[in-house]
């Protein structure tokens, strides 16, 4: 019985639109993100800007309860107390649980005055309270981003301009020694190549290292530095070249581990390509690559062996797709592209907003093992999503590895371009199997007896995720495949 339930609410967990459609976000969305507390609950926040593109901005909170299948908001900040909630979102759980949001707001009657402003929520992120507000200068603070360590330390790093202009500007970093209520002074880096800054992000690696990076704003170059003493100190600036100009910065790194990968991408750019700086000795020395072209939104983690996953947003053609890559051990550094998610087309929402959508997003290895990306579908009137898939599944192996005990049911080759294989190892069973989309568009069916082994053709489906299920009288068994 037990592996009938986990089968089943996986099933339930990938199709999207049942999970997602009216649920997480009813309004256009730009940027987001998304954090689990021990207790299980998942949290998104998300930037909305108008059912009509009109721009009227507000953060948004969405819970589920059950672990990313159903959504429904619980906060939401728009106009409070002589401010405007902006967006740019930002999530962490301290060392008690406790979720924490972080955002831009817009002081009203000001020109182009933006604050910072962290809550945190006592009840699993169903009411929030302002804790503090970490950048109240005269200036406009941009792209935040909040990490809090093991000691319950807070961190926070931000890009100040000087009246919205990119030039000049400069990457703040600052910490907290009491829980996010006071911020210490901040430490200032500034552009090397030209005289603004964007795009700073960071990220703990072996031994508590962290790892600042941004992008120039006019140069196509990236800045990396590192502490080894929780931000008092950092190291010279690195210069990477020939990365991108105006661009999105991401370290995937951990705190078990020396490797450390940067992506870089163009900002509000559908297909600026994602730049890779990979370094395997905690930023002494690094390699450099493309990772991909045509693409942008890189969004990545690293588990605790080590293992780097990164998904991207791709446009090509008229259509939008979510990719998934993961580390190898090999020279090639990742695996070949695996399509998560397909989209139909741009027709339902203005081409020329298309560089808004989906800047930051979110990818959390979640308590089931499973890897939860919450994202922009470019194609949906940019909504938010929320995608579970298990981690190096869609390898070149010739089966699927289940996560908890043999199901009884393999198939191969997988990928597949033409023949798909099933081989069903049941006694006295019979039932009927399905081979349908991941938001439950039925494709092909049968039945099944004394024959358990079938030959499916599916040279006609198109590239992407699929799945194949088996309906016993007891249970529903799901296995995914992709079709290259």
């Amino acid at each position: 019985m037990r592996l009938s339930l986990i089968i089943t609410l996986f099933f339930i967990q990938l199709s999207l639109s049942a999970q997602i459609d009216g649920n997480l976000n009813s309004m256009p969305v730009s940027e987001l993100d998304a954090v689990q507390t021990p207790a299980g609950t998942w949290i998104s926040s998300s930037m909305e800007i108008g059912a009509e593109f009109d721009f009227n901005y507000r953060v948004a909170v969405h819970q589920s309860l059950d672990n990313g299948y159903t959504w429904a908001i619980t906060d939401s900040f728009e106009v409070y107390d002589g401010y405007i909630a902006i967006g740019d979102p930002v999530m962490a759980v301290d060392t008690e649980g406790k979720p924490h949001l972080l955002f831009m707001e817009y002081v009203e009657g000001s020109s182009l005055n933006i604050h910072l402003a962290l809550y945190v929520s006592e009840d699993e992120g169903e009411t929030w309270q302002l804790k503090s507000r970490p950048y109240a200068g005269p200036k406009f603070s941009d792209t935040p981003h909040l990490m809090i360590d093991e000691f319950n330390m807070f961190y926070i790093s931000y890009t100040e301009y000087d009246n919205a202009t990119i030039d000049p500007s400069f990457v703040h970093f600052i910490k907290s020694y009491d829980n996010g209520e006071n911020w210490t002074e901040p430490q200032v880096f500034a552009p090397v190549e030209s005289e603004g800054v964007v795009g700073a992000y960071f990220g703990f690696s072996d031994q508590d290292q962290i790892n600042l990076v941004y992008g120039d704003g006019n140069a196509p170059v990236t800045y990396y530095t590192k502490s080894e003493d929780d931000g008092d100190t950092w190291s010279d600036v690195t210069v990477f070249p020939n990365t991108i100009a105006f661009a999105v910065n991401k370290v995937i790194s951990n705190n078990t581990s020396e490797d450390i990968c940067v992506l870089t991408h163009g900002a509000h750019s559908p297909n600026s390509g994602i730049y890779c700086n990979y370094s395997r000795d905690n930023g002494s020395s690094w390699e450099d690559f493309w990772l991909v072209n045509n693409a942008s939104m890189g969004e990545g983690l690293m588990d605790e062996d080590g293992n780097i996953h990164i998904t991207y947003n791709r446009f090509e053609a008229g259509a939008f797709a979510v990719n998934y890559v993961h580390s190898t051990n090999d020279e090639n550094f990742f695996s070949d592209p695996i399509v998560l998610f397909t989209g139909d087309n741009f027709a339902d929402f203005p081409l020329d907003f298309v560089g808004y959508a989906g800047e930051s997003q979110s990818m959390i290895l979640g308590d089931d093992d499973l890897i939860h990306l919450t994202f922009v579908d470019w194609t949906d009137t940019i909504k938010a999503k929320h995608l579970i898939f298990e981690p190096f599944n869609f390898s070149t192996s010739t089966t699927i590895v289940d996560r908890d005990e043999p199901t009884g049911v393999a198939i191969f080759p997988n990928p597949v371009v033409n023949d798909l294989n099933v081989r069903m190892d049941f006694q006295n069973e019979r039932g009927f199997w399905k081979v349908h989309q991941p938001d439950g568009q039925e494709l092909m069916t049968g039945q099944f007896d004394a024959d358990h082994e079938i030959a499916l053709n599916v040279s006609a489906l198109r590239p992407g995720a699929y799945l194949f299920s088996v309906y016993l009288e007891d249970q529903i068994i799901v296995k995914q495949f992709v079709k290259n």
